[in-house]
């Protein structure tokens, strides 16, 4: 090995001495008669003699492309590290050393992580690890890890996730592929509208109010004034949904005090006889489907309110393994609670890990602006603390408050396989003994729709050291 760590190794030359090698030449001439003549020379050659350093070669190596099905996707590289010999370390040899790349819609991941996990004389294996964005709206991470394989006897290396990427579906009640409406009243509104968003997804909007003269005691749960775990609200009177605006609201573009806004999820309309919608008005429909469909997130778009002021959200959920139904009750009232959107507005953003998200999923959703005078314990939106529904005071103790907001729209996600392509980009080094080197990488794609595990084109990156 030469010196020259780090540095082009076709420029790195070692050079003699100046005077270490030196050539002398004597010539002595004779003439007829026997006189002689002696004369020397001598030649410098240290100088002149140069050793170049030799270094590793990158000639190719196979970008991927396969399926988002968990099993591996191979690939084959050309690499010649050189005369400089290495040993089975993780600083010498083939050294992957970052990770980038996107998902959900093009998001980039996030806390990317390579690390040498083993190596012996036949193959180098890296393990990785990132975060990511399911979805293009997610505000909350999953994780992937997984492992790369170089083989060093066949130029073969092999990719492979430990978990499917994750994916994110979003659908918004200011986006429905279409939506129709029930007027049950004859008040020429809605007071049930239900908004189709994919082949086996719809969302039931309803609401109730107080009865006039307005009367918190209207609001009850369980019928009556305490709530507990597992019930759900109700209020008086059938109130209609609003949906003429660009809002979403009870009785009007907004949602008060003795209001609330229920919102439930099917696989298809649950209402009877739907295909006849109003106008006119549709006095016996009624929602008697059963097939119902779930999410696993929910952002809720909002206006006219201010830190402090209160969103009481009812999560119904519900769990497959045993078939059964409960409520979760959230409470959301300071700047920790909200996470500011565009023109002012405040989006409440229910994650999972809001509730048990391992065992339930989101069936539905009831919203208000006051608990009124029910008593009983909801939770904490951003700390999952205890909030006691009572009157005095301020803050989260008065959650009986007359507040009044407009809703803009309702973000409901659920969870996918995934939903867009995923693209990664893995970058490292071929070292040689004297820390030479020539940079490489290779990508990897994932396809949403499936395709065959594939050895995709091959890359040359130029080799520098």
């Amino acid at each position: 090995a030469l010196p020259g760590d780090s540095s082009n190794y076709a420029d790195q030359e070692a050079t003699l001495a100046d005077t270490l090698i030196t050539l002398t030449n004597t010539v002595t001439v004779t003439d007829g008669d026997g006189d002689t003549a002696t004369d020397s020379e001598v030649l410098n050659i240290g100088a002149n003699i140069r050793f170049d350093d030799d270094g590793p070669t990158v000639t190719a190596i196979s970008d991927l492309t396969g399926a988002n099905d968990g099993l591996p996707i191979a690939g084959t590289y050309n690499f010649f590290v050189g005369a400089d010999d290495v040993d089975n370390a993780s600083t010498d040899g083939i050294v992957l050393n970052t990770l980038t790349g996107t998902t959900g819609g093009g998001r980039p991941i996030t806390d990317a992580v390579v690390s040498h996990f083993a190596e012996d004389a036949t193959t180098v294996t890296y393990n990785f690890s990132f975060n990511y964005y399911p979805g293009p709206t997610s505000t909350t991470t999953q994780a992937a890890t997984g492992t790369v394989v170089f083989n060093k006897t066949d130029g073969t290396f092999a990719f492979d996730l430990d978990q499917l990427i994750g994916g994110q579906t979003t659908f918004s009640t200011s986006a429905p592929l279409a939506s129709f409406n029930y007027d049950t009243e004859g008040n020429n509104s809605p007071e049930i509208v239900v908004q189709q968003y994919s082949s086996d997804f719809f969302g039931v909007l309803s609401a109730s109010s107080a009865k006039p003269p307005s009367d918190t005691g209207d609001l009850m749960s369980g019928n009556d004034h305490a709530f507990a775990t597992g019930e759900i609200f109700t209020s008086e009177s059938k109130a209609f949904v609003n949906v003429a605006t660009n809002t979403l609201g009870v009785n009007s573009d907004t949602v008060q005090a003795g209001e609330l806004l229920n919102f439930d999820f099917y696989r298809s309309n649950p209402v009877s006889n739907p295909t006849s919608t109003s106008p006119p008005q549709r006095p016996g429909a009624a929602i008697v489907g059963t097939d119902k469909a779930y999410a696993d997130a929910i952002n809720i778009t909002i206006d006219q309110i201010t830190d402090g002021e209160d969103v009481a959200i009812l999560l119904k959920l519900f769990d497959a393994s045993t078939n059964t139904t409960t409520t979760r009750l959230l409470i959301a009232n300071s700047a920790t609670d909200y996470q500011s959107a565009a023109g002012g507005t405040k989006i409440v953003s229910i994650g999972e890990d809001d509730y048990d998200s391992a065992t339930y999923q989101i069936a539905g959703v009831q919203v208000l602006s006051s608990t009124e005078d029910l008593t009983g314990t909801g939770i904490s939106l951003s700390t999952h603390n205890a909030v006691n529904l009572t009157a005095a005071g301020t803050n989260y103790a008065d959650t009986a408050d007359n507040d009044v907001f407009k809703i803009i729209k309702i973000d409901v996600i659920t969870q996918t396989v995934i939903n867009s392509d995923v693209d990664l980009n893995f970058a490292g080094q071929l070292v040689d003994g004297d820390a030479d080197y020539a940079n490489f990488d290779f990508d990897v794609h994932l396809e949403i729709d499936g395709i065959a595990n594939l050895i995709a084109t091959t890359n040359q990156p130029e080799a520098i050291a």
